[in-house]
């Protein structure tokens, strides 16, 4: 059944092929039976025998039960083809799963740490934005969404006066620290060359030296993953679940970046694997959203059932 909710159109082909021929057999038994017209020329040999069962032989029996185990062949490839999709897009999903736990979770949680500790996170005020309102991740769109025809003029000045770095260094320093994150990047401890690489020791040593790079680089992997997914060839639902909050909120925090990666006249896009995933994520997460909003109606309902007053 979960292969025919799949691929419905080839069902609805197949079921349409399978009623035209028993019409088309039938239609053939009525010219035959009221106005004797033949539909097929039959070429009889003297020593050949042929069985009928009410008024039809037994070949034209044979031939629909041909025509029948056609269709429900392929109605079996059908689903063995979707059973062996589906293992291969689990297994697929398990990759991406795995390689987003070792390493993009991680900077996933830096890079929103960072723009969250930093007046970039004043500005973009991601917790007073829709975040369904990001959709094509262009410049238009986000002048949109901020009311302010140069709101990205103003992001890119901002960012440009910013030590980011430093964020991203102090940031990396609470993770070997007993002090809280927030007090460390208040104090906006600044660090000698030398200082700074010895952060980059352990768990950090995979981690870009500049937070830029950071950037561009988890921008690079999540849209090598999202490939995948938005081609379907690991199936993005085995994924979501996991890593749906981690992923929509990165995106909400770049959406700036990869809205200033298409500020361009030509046809070409960056990240279109990123941003279907993401309007995929999105619609999942409504659906979410509007199914836990009536359970808890439900719920409330029960808990607090109205009085009928008299």
């Amino acid at each position: 059944m979960e292969a025919i909710k799949r691929h419905p159109r080839r069902v609805k082909v197949a079921v349409i092929f399978t009623i035209l021929i028993i019409l088309f057999f039938i239609i053939c038994l009525f010219l035959e039976k009221v106005f004797g017209i033949n539909c097929f020329k039959v070429y009889s040999l003297e020593e050949e025998q042929q069985i009928f069962l009410f008024n039809v032989s037994l070949g034209n029996y044979l031939t629909i039960l041909t025509f029948a185990g056609m269709i429900i062949g392929g109605i079996w490839a059908l689903i063995q083809y979707d059973k062996n999709s589906k293992v291969s897009q689990q297994a697929k999903a398990s990759e991406i799963a795995k390689s987003f736990a070792d390493t993009l979770t991680l900077k996933c949680m830096l890079i929103c740490n960072v723009y969250e500790y930093s007046p970039l996170g004043d500005l973009l005020d991601l917790k007073n934005k829709d975040c369904f309102a990001f959709n094509s991740f262009t410049p238009n769109e986000i002048r949109t969404i901020y009311e302010a025809d140069n709101f990205l003029d103003k992001y890119k000045t901002l960012k440009s006066s910013l030590d980011l770095d430093t964020i991203y260094y102090n940031i990396l320093e609470s993770r070997i620290s007993v002090k809280p994150i927030r007090e460390i990047v208040i104090e906006h401890k600044t660090y000698t060359n030398k200082q700074a690489r010895n952060l980059f020791i352990l768990d950090n040593e995979k981690l870009p030296f500049k937070f830029d790079y950071l950037v561009q680089s988890v921008l690079n992997e999540l849209e090598y993953l999202c490939m995948s997914l938005a081609s379907q060839a690991a199936g993005s639902s085995y994924v979501y679940q996991s890593l749906h909050q981690v992923f929509l909120r990165t995106i909400r925090v770049l959406a700036v970046e990869i809205a200033l990666s298409n500020n361009s006249s030509y046809s070409d896009k960056y990240f279109t694997n990123i941003i279907e995933v993401y309007n995929q994520w999105k619609a999942l997460y409504s659906r979410s959203l509007k199914s836990e909003r009536k359970v808890k109606k439900k719920v409330e309902k029960i808990l607090n059932p109205k009085i009928k007053t008299v």
